[in-house]
């Protein structure tokens, strides 16, 4: 199933509309937070409702200009997660039909006019759709399982445009999670960012106990892509000003468009086929290529590198023309060159995983070569999140 986990709108105002909240709400609802370089205003009365607001000083990297704003000195962010506004406290799972988006965009507008009778500001008015998250959960057969595919997936980037950021610098990271929790990417021409983390440790860490329990033994990943302004107001005309009824038309839009969404911003990043173990690598390309040994040596001297087994001078050898070649001979046995531990000797392809398939005929050859079976029986039902 994916679904649009948050959205989040900005409208820049006067400092008259922030002292109105500020005079309007006590100190626990709307509270002061971050240092002197980084101060923000926070109302997290609603959160529980999935509504949150934050008020800044309008930072240097925001373009006003791009927006026809260039004067205002502050920047309110809302932001929304439409499944808390249908079920209010909800941790996992979202909406993915009319029905639901249009009643959680009634909830929206009904809490803004709770805001507004609180603080004489309307928070929709004169906004800017500048982000939506479009996710799609996948239980893992185990956490080792789950960090395994984050640092595979790290390594896996080929698409020109994209490239790795940390993580530490992102807005929504969290400061508890280890580095091996997730990894994040993005392409600012095309005004996509994308992220996957370990969303069982998430759970954790927010002691939602009753969802741990529901997973059990499994891992938890998030995949999510951002959708950034530019890309919204270009595919489905996010305009300025939005109400509840355009803001529902657009999130229906976006959802179902999903699967396209993700096959060209996500799939398509990544190096195609399924990952493999170093062992169940050499046994397949033995089978599908026998008596090659020069381009056994070639592909698993290819795989060792971007697998980050060798040092990175190494590539200087290779042409581009020789690297394409290698690519191909993966691509031709539905294989990714970058290799994963031996526990974890099959991973499906990013767009298997996405789409919820199996290699079935792989996951077979693989099972063969192998002792851990607990993985492979984990990969012959169908228990992911669907």
């Amino acid at each position: 199933m994916k679904f649009i986990h948050t959205l989040s709108l900005i409208r820049f105002c006067e400092k008259d509309e922030v002292e109105a909240f500020k005079a309007n709400y006590d100190k626990k609802a709307f509270f002061y937070d971050g240092d002197n370089d980084k101060k923000f205003w926070v109302l997290q009365l609603y959160k529980h409702f999935g509504l949150r607001i934050e008020i800044k000083p309008v930072p240097k990297k925001v373009k006003q200009w791009e927006l026809n704003k260039t004067h205002y000195p502050f920047m309110m962010i809302i932001y929304i997660t439409p499944a808390k506004l249908v079920n209010p406290g909800v941790n996992l799972g979202g909406l993915t039909d009319k029905v639901e988006i249009e009643k959680a965009c009634k909830e929206l507008e009904t809490l803004v006019k709770v805001i507004e009778e609180k603080s004489d500001v309307n928070i929709l008015s004169d906004t800017f759709l500048w982000r939506v998250d479009l996710t799609k959960d996948l239980l893992t057969p185990s956490d080792l399982y789950s960090q395994e595919i984050i640092k595979a997936l790290k390594k896996s980037i080929k698409k020109y445009g994209y490239h790795l950021y940390n993580p530490r610098v992102h807005d929504d990271y969290v400061v508890h999670w280890h580095l091996e929790d997730s990894m994040m990417f993005k392409n600012e021409n095309q005004h996509i960012g994308a992220k996957v983390y370990n969303k069982k440790r998430g759970l954790i860490l927010d002691k939602c106990k009753d969802e741990v329990e529901q997973i059990g033994e499994c891992g938890l990943l998030r995949f999510e892509i951002s959708l950034l302004y530019k890309r919204l107001k270009d595919d489905y005309g996010a305009e300025e000003d939005m109400s509840c009824e355009r803001l529902a038309e657009i999130l229906l839009a976006v959802t179902n468009d999903a699967t396209r969404v993700f096959d060209t911003y996500f799939s398509q990043v990544f190096f195609p086929g399924a990952m493999v173990s170093k062992e169940v690598m050499r046994a397949l390309i033995k089978s599908e290529f026998p008596r090659k040994e020069k381009r056994l040596k070639k592909m698993l001297s290819y795989s060792d590198f971007v697998t980050g087994n060798r040092v990175k001078k190494e590539a200087k050898v290779l042409s581009d023309t020789q690297v394409a070649e290698r690519r191909k001979h993966f691509s031709e046995i539905n294989i990714s060159p970058v290799s994963v531990c031996k526990e974890c000797p099959y991973i499906p392809s990013v767009a298997d995983l996405i789409e919820d398939r199996v290699d079935t005929e792989l996951l077979e050859f693989a099972e063969d070569k192998t002792y851990y079976y607990m993985s492979f029986q984990y990969w012959h039902q169908e228990n992911l999140l669907t």
